[in-house]
């Protein structure tokens, strides 16, 4: 794997590529499992959060709205066009209640115990140092703070991540990998355990699917109790290839494809498509499921 700061620089740089598209398409699904964490936490008028690695705002605009004026959401996120998008939202929506800052999950640049909740949507499974950045967000938390994570679930019923990767790594991993691929008894495990470890641009967006994987970190820096939900939303699209195309433009897959020679892309796209689109209708309409991760700072 790429070392931390290689893998920081790539997530900034496409990111920053993916921006527009993202927050068009990909913000607005996860709005969804955003809400519903934001449900859980029960944030109260006047509270001041966090919305750690909050790309566009998907959960920072939402939690803006329930905290009201007198409250504030800090939206922090690596990559600066991600955060104009947010900006570009925030204003759209008349929130006067929002800011945002371009910072390292990592390397929370605030004092001890600043604010009253924290928000994490779909973020924690890129960090680099897990383990590093929730000792941060402990650090930034009240005593009696509420901390809250949205993450992918098993591969299994992700489908639009987990269907895509599938095809691209039965073409371009290694000759090796690609025959335990088709070992039986090998095959399946190594395929669950490629998908949850190797992304695009670093780690894998499933990273986190397994129960207790998340939670552990957690634990160890002192959070109080921890609690997984699961939700399920559907993805539609009306064709495949506006789902291909979304996917190549407003995510980390714009990485990988650079990497690809066009005709290997071809038979991935041609694959995907036969996992994905109605047959009738060519459209894609799935749901994948996500893990609400919440837990309590002790007073």
């Amino acid at each position: 794997m790429p070392k931390a700061d290689e893998v920081k620089r790539r997530e900034r740089d496409v990111y920053d590529s993916v921006a527009e598209v993202f927050a068009n398409v990909w913000a607005r699904y996860t709005a969804r499992f955003a809400a519903d964490l934001i449900d859980l936490m029960f944030p109260h008028r006047g509270e001041s959060a966090l919305d750690l690695a909050g790309g566009t705002g998907a959960a920072g605009l939402k939690l803006a709205e329930h905290i009201g004026k007198d409250g504030s959401v800090t939206i922090v996120d690596i990559s600066p066009g991600m955060l104009r998008e947010a900006e570009k939202l925030a204003a759209a929506r008349g929130l006067s209640n929002v800011s945002t800052r371009v910072m390292d999950a990592e390397q929370l640049d605030f004092p001890d115990a600043s604010f009253d909740l924290i928000v994490c949507s779909f973020g924690v499974m890129f960090f680099p140092n897990v383990s590093g950045a929730i000792r941060e967000a402990s650090r930034v938390l009240k005593p009696g703070g509420r901390i809250g994570f949205t993450v992918w679930s098993d591969p299994e019923r992700t489908p639009f991540i987990s269907w895509p990767a599938t095809a691209a790594i039965r073409r371009i991993a290694p000759a090796p990998v690609r025959l335990l691929l088709k070992t039986p008894g090998i095959g399946g495990p190594l395929l669950k355990w490629l998908l949850r470890t190797r992304g695009s641009a670093g780690p894998s967006g499933l990273r986190f699917s397994r129960k207790g994987s998340l939670e552990k970190h957690l634990v160890r820096a002192g959070f109080e109790p921890v609690r997984r939900e699961l939700r399920a939303y559907p993805l539609e699209f009306a064709s495949f290839d506006e789902f291909w195309d979304a996917m190549l433009k407003g995510t980390p897959a714009a990485e990988m494809v650079k990497r690809i020679p066009a005709q290997v892309l071809e038979q991935i796209k041609a694959e995907a498509r036969g996992k994905l689109a109605n047959p009738n209708t060519g459209g894609v309409y799935v749901h994948n499921e996500a893990a609400l991760i919440l837990a309590k700072k002790a007073p």
